[in-house]
Protein backbone atom coordinates (compact mmCIF):
# COMPACT_ATOMS: atom_id res chain seq x y z
CA UNK A 1 0.00 0.00 0.00
CA UNK A 2 2.86 2.15 0.52
CA UNK A 3 4.71 1.91 -2.37
CA UNK A 4 1.61 2.54 -4.22
CA UNK A 5 1.00 5.59 -2.85
CA UNK A 6 4.39 6.74 -3.25
CA UNK A 7 4.09 5.96 -7.20
CA UNK A 8 0.53 7.94 -7.16
CA UNK A 9 2.43 11.11 -5.84
CA UNK A 10 4.81 11.07 -8.84
CA UNK A 11 4.59 13.45 -11.62
CA UNK A 12 7.01 11.95 -13.46
CA UNK A 13 7.30 8.66 -14.95
CA UNK A 14 10.44 6.47 -13.90
CA UNK A 15 12.56 4.88 -15.95
CA UNK A 16 15.38 1.98 -14.17
CA UNK A 17 19.35 2.62 -15.09
CA UNK A 18 22.40 2.11 -13.59
CA UNK A 19 24.84 5.34 -14.21
CA UNK A 20 27.51 6.72 -12.05
CA UNK A 21 26.29 9.58 -10.35
CA UNK A 22 28.72 12.48 -9.17
CA UNK A 23 27.09 13.75 -5.52
CA UNK A 24 28.67 17.38 -5.21
CA UNK A 25 27.72 18.60 -1.84
CA UNK A 26 25.64 22.28 -2.10
CA UNK A 27 26.29 23.92 1.20
CA UNK A 28 28.64 21.82 3.20
CA UNK A 29 28.34 21.71 7.04
CA UNK A 30 30.87 24.14 8.32
CA UNK A 31 33.07 21.32 10.05
CA UNK A 32 33.72 19.96 7.15
CA UNK A 33 36.97 20.37 5.22
CA UNK A 34 35.24 21.84 2.52
CA UNK A 35 33.15 20.50 -0.51
CA UNK A 36 33.48 16.59 -1.67
CA UNK A 37 32.90 14.73 -4.66
CA UNK A 38 30.82 11.44 -3.59
CA UNK A 39 29.75 9.02 -6.21
CA UNK A 40 27.27 6.66 -6.25
CA UNK A 41 25.00 4.14 -8.96
CA UNK A 42 21.46 5.58 -10.33
CA UNK A 43 18.56 2.83 -9.73
CA UNK A 44 16.22 5.10 -11.35
CA UNK A 45 15.76 8.46 -13.10
CA UNK A 46 13.07 10.81 -13.94
CA UNK A 47 12.20 14.17 -15.04
CA UNK A 48 11.46 15.28 -11.52
CA UNK A 49 13.95 12.95 -9.87
CA UNK A 50 16.94 10.39 -9.15
CA UNK A 51 17.21 7.23 -6.62
CA UNK A 52 20.83 6.85 -5.93
CA UNK A 53 22.33 4.20 -3.93
CA UNK A 54 25.32 5.13 -2.05
CA UNK A 55 27.75 3.80 0.92
CA UNK A 56 28.10 6.92 3.04
CA UNK A 57 25.71 8.28 5.30
CA UNK A 58 23.66 11.31 4.33
CA UNK A 59 21.05 13.86 6.04
CA UNK A 60 17.85 14.14 4.51
CA UNK A 61 17.43 17.63 3.25
CA UNK A 62 20.88 17.88 2.13
CA UNK A 63 21.60 19.33 -1.30
CA UNK A 64 23.65 18.56 -3.85
CA UNK A 65 24.71 19.18 -7.78
CA UNK A 66 23.49 15.77 -9.39
CA UNK A 67 26.06 14.59 -12.44
CA UNK A 68 25.74 11.53 -14.46
CA UNK A 69 26.70 10.62 -18.16
CA UNK A 70 23.38 9.63 -20.32
CA UNK A 71 23.62 7.79 -23.70
CA UNK A 72 20.96 9.70 -25.70
CA UNK A 73 21.07 8.19 -29.64
CA UNK A 74 24.43 6.98 -29.16
CA UNK A 75 26.02 10.33 -28.06
CA UNK A 76 26.81 10.83 -24.50
CA UNK A 77 26.17 14.28 -22.37
CA UNK A 78 26.33 15.35 -18.92
CA UNK A 79 23.21 15.94 -17.20
CA UNK A 80 23.74 17.98 -14.22
CA UNK A 81 21.13 19.14 -11.67
CA UNK A 82 20.43 20.40 -8.24
CA UNK A 83 18.87 18.07 -5.67
CA UNK A 84 17.49 17.75 -2.48
CA UNK A 85 17.23 14.47 -0.30
CA UNK A 86 13.75 13.77 0.44
CA UNK A 87 14.10 10.59 1.25
CA UNK A 88 16.58 7.46 3.10
CA UNK A 89 16.14 4.02 2.92
CA UNK A 90 17.95 1.75 6.17
CA UNK A 91 21.41 0.94 5.55
CA UNK A 92 21.52 -2.49 4.48
CA UNK A 93 24.34 -5.47 6.08
CA UNK A 94 26.44 -4.66 3.55
CA UNK A 95 26.14 -0.98 4.38
CA UNK A 96 24.58 0.86 1.75
CA UNK A 97 21.35 2.98 1.50
CA UNK A 98 19.33 4.28 -1.15
CA UNK A 99 18.64 8.04 -1.61
CA UNK A 100 15.84 9.75 -3.41
CA UNK A 101 16.78 13.15 -4.84
CA UNK A 102 14.29 14.85 -5.94
CA UNK A 103 15.60 17.86 -8.59
CA UNK A 104 15.05 21.34 -7.20
CA UNK A 105 15.83 23.47 -10.04
CA UNK A 106 13.87 23.90 -13.17
CA UNK A 107 15.50 22.00 -15.92
CA UNK A 108 12.83 21.01 -18.07
CA UNK A 109 14.31 20.03 -20.91
CA UNK A 110 16.72 17.46 -19.54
Amino acid sequence: MQASRQQNRRRHARTSVAYRVQLQPINPPAEGAGPVMRTGFSRDVSKGGIGVLVDYPCQLSSRFLVSFEHDEEGLNRVISRVGSVVWITPRTPQGQCQLGIRFTDDAEDE
